[in-house]
């Protein structure tokens, strides 16, 4: 049964947008590890909104003071992850192909630093579309890894994480295929002390596995399976480090 709704309101767009920006478009929707408050990416007004959370009645307040407001409207904030304190949130911005580390603070969040994404040689699939996708956190908290749609075929680019807060940096560090087309979707897993990646190239309609380098971030390619006829757009399993 729901027990509250909030409605987004967008912004006067640029014509140019409206190919993936015609709307608020709430995207994505994660609890603080506190669980005092939760945070919302809308893509199509590229906002992070900031809600207080009533855990016993299942309400939100708004904290208008606290959302993310400094991304460029054409930036298209897709997805976010916290790391494992609730000091920082990064998110990835779909349109214009960066990821964003935001320190959070007393219900406000603040940005820190944006960092581009994709290589030179890599082109948009489409005007103000660069294709960023998932993102996820590895569990010492030193490595940030996000799927990158534009590449042929998709991949993922490897971002070193320095400080926390206000004191966070990013860098790249790499990129690895992901040996398919548009990588929607991928996960973190731990099992027998490895730490394994799983994405789903969707359009290409396989998965592809790695291992994953706890003390460089390097991914090492596994396996793969096809999915076809069907599409591999989301991957699940209860041993994934984060939904």
């Amino acid at each position: 049964v729901p027990t509250d709704s909030k409605q987004h309101i967008a912004p006067t767009l640029k014509e140019e947008l409206m190919d993936r920006q015609e709307s608020p478009h709430a995207h994505c929707i994660i609890p603080h590890p506190s669980n005092k408050y939760v945070v919302a990416c809308d893509l199509g007004v590229s906002k992070v909104f900031v809600y207080e959370f009533d855990a016993t009645k299942g309400t939100l307040k708004e904290n208008t003071a606290g959302d993310l407001t400094t991304l460029p409207i054409d930036a298209g904030c897709r997805h976010c992850i916290w790391d494992s304190t609730g000091e920082t949130l990064f998110v990835v911005n779909e349109l214009n192909g960066t990821v964003t580390a935001a320190s959070f603070n007393e219900g406000c969040l603040k940005e820190v630093t944006t960092v581009y994404l994709l290589r030179d040689s890599d082109t948009p699939d489409r005007n103000h579309h660069r294709g960023g996708s998932d993102v996820a956190l590895h569990p010492n908290g030193q490595f940030l890894y996000v799927g990158c749609r534009s590449p042929s075929p998709g991949m993922i680019s490897i971002l070193q994480v320095e400080g926390k807060g206000e004191e966070c940096k990013l860098s790249v560090i790499g990129h690895e295929s992901t040996r398919g087309e548009v990588p929607r979707n991928f996960k973190l897993l731990c099992s027998d002390g490895t730490t394994w990646m799983v994405v789903g190239n969707q359009e290409s309609k396989n998965v592809v596995s790695y291992a994953v380098d706890s003390e460089t971030g390097k991914l090492q390619f596994k396996s793969e399976i096809s999915t076809a006829p069907y599409k591999a757009c989301n991957i699940a399993s209860p041993d994934a480090l984060c939904a």
